[in-house]
């Protein structure tokens, strides 16, 4: 009885210490498709263009877009792209808008996205095929349709807010609500001893 109530005084440190660890090799983002979002963010903010800031809902994408297009559509305050998406159409593709801020003083033999920033307020469009339930093909010519889905400074925030949710439900809540358990079952088992 006594080895049981060690192993249940030491379950919430051990527990605490596999999540942070799992946390620190960015497995939970690996596993919660956070990961590949963030992939997508940052091919978003480069300013090199076609094709490195296009992402397309194809094999070769797939799950970077996946988790960009869950993440946006779900977050989105454009009431455009609500009322497309409550109509069943799905974005080919995923891009940023504009063309990038030029750094001013940038030696000219510098690569192109050393001498351009996207700033936070980048429009991130969704291009849509003009027929629903068709996607756009890498390298087919443009026909579709898109507007603004949310800005850079927006996904950024989001995906930020994601992780502090997911450190206070997974780190405190549930690791807390674990230890009470274990300290209550533990207080019944020396009484019932």
């Amino acid at each position: 009885m006594e080895t049981l109530i060690i192993i249940l005084a030491l379950s919430p440190p051990i527990l605490s210490i596999i999540y942070a660890v799992l946390e620190y090799l960015r497995f939970i983002d690996w596993l919660t498709g956070r990961m590949y979002a963030i992939k997508g963010l940052e091919r978003l903010q480069r300013t090199t263009g076609f094709p490195k800031s296009w992402i397309y809902n194809d094999e070769n994408d797939r799950r970077i877009f996946k988790n960009l297009e869950k993440r946006m559509s779900r977050k989105t305050k454009q009431e455009k792209i609500k009322n497309v998406l409550s109509k069943s159409f799905k974005p080919s593709l995923i891009t940023t808008a504009g063309n990038p801020t030029p750094i001013y003083g940038i030696p000219d033999e510098w690569p192109q996205d050393e001498k351009f920033f996207y700033p936070d307020n980048q429009p991130i469009l969704y291009i849509f095929h003009p027929e629903k339930g068709k996607t756009m093909k890498r390298g087919e010519p443009f026909k579709g349709k898109g507007d603004k889905v949310c800005t850079l400074g927006e996904l950024s925030k989001w995906l930020e807010k994601e992780k502090v949710n997911r450190l206070f439900i997974i780190g405190i809540l549930v690791i807390s609500l674990f230890s009470l358990t274990i300290l209550i079952l533990k207080i019944y088992i020396q009484i019932n001893t």
